[in-house]
Parts: structure tokens; C-alpha cells; sequence
């Protein structure tokens, strides 16, 4: 049966769990509506709006919400005008459904919204551990979906235990490897590191470093520790700029005023060109998500620095430093260097994740059964 199907996308990275999904809703029945907020709309952090028409889609509603000043309130006030607007779009939109993805604090407003406004609410990447905010704010969404896409059994047992009634969990694995799997999808990587002026027979590595309320050691710090260990080693330095939580400024500083000889800085790329530069990198570093999801799955190793990522159900090609300090990050690099076939992990899914959320949504039956939630006590 068609549904009214209402996306809600506020970042990058979000972008790339619900690209492939909006590629395939394009030839179902369902009516879908997209609507923008944030960073896609934000010009200090890219405007990544442009991307998604890129990518030949056209956004059918724009919410601005951010509220400038890097101070510890401002993102709560940014988040608070977001929540102001999203009726709106509801009533205009009248959605059966609203889906999101991960566990960013907007989305976690969009679910809030929702719940509400009595909208099914079906949650991509459910049920996973994180060790920064973000970690919370995904299993508060969880308790208000309605429908679970999980990226594998151990997210999908962890819903059980807390609560969630069976029939709502899917394991579908992440659909923002889709995409990076499909060799048809990826950028030439002469062409990127034309575009980065990069010389590419030159080894290269990515840096992504984002905020993080909870580490013994603020992420600002990471930075240095990490320009100056790649440096002392003749690597090259891809940094991509963080999202814009509260500290993504002091972030953004530190990364700016590295010295430019070895070091590349992007505010955002685009999909395609961000998989041609995992998949010939040297490995990532950082605390991103990145790390533990994308890289793993394309045979890339990863150096994740500090606790952003605790919990996660992790791959072999993984290097774990939890001190950040400039001995480890060494240790870790070097260890790196002397392996080079660290083999491909597919823990998060194999490609087809996208297919297996459409099949859902297209069975998918909105009845009082679905929409009448109860905590199941285990």
C-alpha cells in the first residue's frame, strides 16, 4: 500500500544513510517528501544542500535552525527553533510515516516531534552503542520508534533488552555502505586529489576528529598530537572539518591553523569522492563513526582515538587508542605500516541494505498495533 513517507536529513553523514533509500523510492508507489535542516542549509558549514541536488534530488521543505555563537547553550537553542518548525511541515506534508537515521541531536528532535504528532516513526541504525551523547540521544529515539532497522544481530539484541517488541526490529545493516560498495558510485581518485591538490602517487591519509563531551582529553587536543606524529612520518594529511555540535568550533580552529605543506583541509565531500579517498588512503584516524563502519567495510584500517566510539561492535581492522597520546597514536601508525592486508569486514551489511528497508516499508501494515508502543520488560 502507498504511503506518505517523510525524510528528514540535517547532515552529511545522515545524507549517506539516506541516499540509496531515497534512490529506490523514487520508482515505488510512495509519496515521498524530503525535508533539509542544519548543516544542509548552513553556508558556514558548507551548505551540503547543494549535494543533495547534486544528486538529483530536489528538497520539498527547508527548515534554518542554527543559532550562531559557540557557547554551550547555542545548539540547545538552535535544537529548540528546529522543534518550533517541524509542526508546520507536518501539517503541510500529513506523512504516515517519518523516517530517520543515527543518532544526531536533530534527529532525536525530528522523533520527539513526531511521537507527538502521532507519526510512525522508523529508525535506520538503531539499537547501536556510542560512547558520546549522540549514544543517549540514539536510544531515546529508540523508546519513541515505532520501527527498528538494525544494522546487525548485536544492535538488534540490544533493542530486545531494552524493551523493544520483537516485530518492530529488522536487521537490514547500514544502507550508507551501499553506495561505498558499489565500484559504479565511486569518484576516479586522480580526480579528487586534483580537486585537493594532492599529489596521488603520494601516500595519504583521512582526519576526522569530532567534538565529544566525555573524553579525559578534549578532541581539540587530538589534532596536534595527530598533525605532528603523520608529519614526523611523511604522510599526507586529508582533514574533513567536523559537524557543528557544541566544540565543533574550537575543532574547526585548531584544524584551520595547521601549516598547509602536508595537510588538505574540505569542509565536506561529496559521497562519491569521499569513497575514492577511503578506499586509497593509507588508513583513517580520528573518532569517527567512519572508523568503525565504512572504513572496516572497505578493507581500510582505521586508528580511532579516545571513547567517542566505546561499545561499538568492532572489526579486526580496527587500532583502539584510548589515551591519545603522542606514544600511542606512534604505536598505532607504526603498526599499521607494517600491515597491509588487513581483509574486508561486512558486520554492518554487504551493499544491500537499501533494498531490504524499501521491502519493509513496502509491507508494512500502520495499524493501532504499530502505533500503540508498550515497554516489554526483560
Amino acid at each position: 500500500m502507498s504511503k506518505r513517507i517523510l525524510v528528514f536529513t540535517g547532515s552529511r553523514g545522515e545524507w549517506g544513510y539516506l541516499r540509496p533509500i531515497l534512490e529506490k523510492l523514487k520508482n515505488s508507489d510512495h509519496i515521498v517528501g524530503l525535508v533539509v535542516t542544519n548543516m544542509h542549509v548552513d553556508p558556514a558549514f558548507g551548505a551540503t544542500e547543494k549535494e543533495i541536488i547534486a544528486d538529483g534530488f530536489n528538497p520539498d521543505y527547508r527548515i534554518y535552525m542554527n543559532i550562531t555563537g559557540n557557547t554551550q547553550t547555542s545548539w540547545s537553542r538552535s535544537l529548540g527553533l528546529l522543534g518550533v518548525q517541524l509542526p508546520t511541515v507536518f501539517d503541510e506534508f500529513s506523512p504516515d510515516l517519518i523516517l530517520l537515521a543515527g543518532d544526531r541531536a536533530e534527529t532525536f528532535v525530528a522523533a520527539t516531534s513526531a511521537f507527538y504528532s502521532d507519526i510512525i516513526i522508523a529508525h535506520i541504525q538503531a539499537g547501536e552503542l556510542s560512547g558520546h551523547k549522540d549514544g543517549m540521544a540514539r536510544h531515546a529515539l529508540g523508546k519513541l520508534a515505532h520501527v527498528h532497522f538494525a544494522s546487525n544481530e548485536d544492535a538488534a539484541d540490544r533493542l530486545i533488552r531494552l524493551g523493544e517488541e520483537e516485530f518492530r526490529i529488522h536487521i537490514t545493516g547500514a544502507p550508507q555502505l551501499d553506495n561505498l560498495l558499489d565500484s559504479n558510485q565511486v569518484s576516479d581518485i586522480e580526480d579528487v586529489c586534483t580537486q585537493l591538490r594532492l599529489n596521488e602517487s603520494e601516500p595519504f591519509c583521512v582526519c576526522i576528529v569530532h567534538p565529544s563531551s566525555d573524553e579525559k582529553v578534549a578532541p581539540q587536543l587530538f589534532i596536534q598530537k595527530i598533525f605532528k606524529t603523520l608529519e614526523e612520518r611523511g604522510l599526507n594529511q586529508i582533514w574533513i572539518l567536523p559537524n557543528n555540535d557544541s566544540g565543533s568550533g574550537d575543532i574547526v580552529h585548531e584544524i584551520t591553523h595547521l601549516p598547509k605543506k602536508s595537510v588538505r583541509v574540505t569542509r565536506n565531500l561529496a559521497r562519491n569522492d569521499y569513497a575514492a579517498l577511503l578506499s586509497n588512503c593509507e588508513f583513517l584516524i580520528g573518532n569517527s563513526s567512519s572508523g568503525i563502519l565504512e572504513a572496516p567495510s572497505m578493507g581500510v584500517v582505521s586508528i580511532n582515538i579516545g571513547s567517542r566510539q566505546t561499545g561499538r561492535l568492532r572489526s579486526k581492522t580496527i587500532i583502539d587508542v584510548p589515551d591519545a597520546s603522542f606514544h600511542s597514536i606512534g604505536e598505532a601508525i607504526d603498526s599499521v605500516t607494517k600491515i597491509r592486508n588487513f581483509g574486508i569486514d561486512f558486520q554492518y551489511g554487504e551493499g544491500d541494505s537499501s533494498s531490504k528497508i524499501i521491502n519493509v516499508l513496502d509491507s508494512l501494515i500502520i495499524d493501532a498495533k504499530l502505533a500503540n508502543k508498550f515497554l516489554v520488560e526483560k
